[in-house]
């Protein structure tokens, strides 16, 4: 098999370190990074592609076998272009011709994972923070020269030369609304609402207003209820 998936992403505790959701607990931090994170390895685990995982520190092996991936390789490089190039040179290097890079901050499924791999095209996920969630590149469409660092700007990709299927642009896992809103465990829902304490002018890291958290937790209807 020629095609490959180059899960890149810090480990689960690293991720749960470095990135701070809002005003809430560690322990409310980690249990939704650990959460979100468990969505995208799901979907992953689902399909049959070699899957390698690019981590900031060790991956146990219960987890790699539990998800389905072939290896985990330790990040090596001093920048976010230099970490990601390197990890595309290692599967090139291991035979692989298409590689499907994708991140675990983005809400994506398995049948969504499948149609970009079996597409002929690069293909590219765009967030609404400038950055991308997902990236395929081929061969045979010899653009992997984006990944080199002339192209980077503050993690987003200058694109304008290269030809790219453009799916979807989506939020990422940066803000609390979007968790929520991904989120498909009602129970969990309801612990996270009891749990959190929105406070009304502090410095929360949301894209929208306290006041629109406070419209969105108490909407009749929303997604996850559906």
């Amino acid at each position: 098999m020629t095609q490959a998936i180059l899960f890149f992403s810090r480990a689960i505790r690293s991720e749960a370190q470095h990135k701070k959701l809002g005003h809430i607990s560690a322990k409310l931090n980690h249990t939704l990074i650990q959460k979100y994170s468990n969505q995208i390895l799901i979907e992953l685990g689902k399909i049959g592609f070699d899957k390698f995982w690019f981590s900031d520190q060790p991956v146990s092996e219960r987890i790699l076998n539990k998800f389905g991936f072939n290896r985990n390789f330790i990040q090596d490089g001093a920048t976010l272009s230099e970490r990601l190039f390197n990890a595309y040179q290692t599967l090139k290097r291991l035979g692989y011709c298409d590689i499907l890079i994708v991140g675990n901050d983005t809400t994506i499924s398995a049948s969504e994972l499948i149609d970009v791999m079996q597409s002929t095209e690069d293909v590219i996920g765009r967030s609404f923070d400038h950055g991308f969630y997902l990236l395929k590149l081929s061969d045979f469409n010899k653009q992997s020269h984006i990944l080199n660092s002339e192209y980077w700007n503050n993690g987003s990709l200058a694109t304008q030369s290269f030809e790219f299927k453009e799916l979807s642009v989506k939020h990422d896992y940066d803000y609390l609304w979007v968790i929520l809103s991904c989120l498909k465990d009602r129970l969990f829902i309801f612990y996270i609402v009891a749990e959190l304490k929105v406070i009304v002018g502090s410095k929360l890291k949301l894209h929208k207003s306290s006041l629109n958290v406070f419209h969105f937790i108490l909407n009749k209807a929303p997604p996850f209820f559906a």
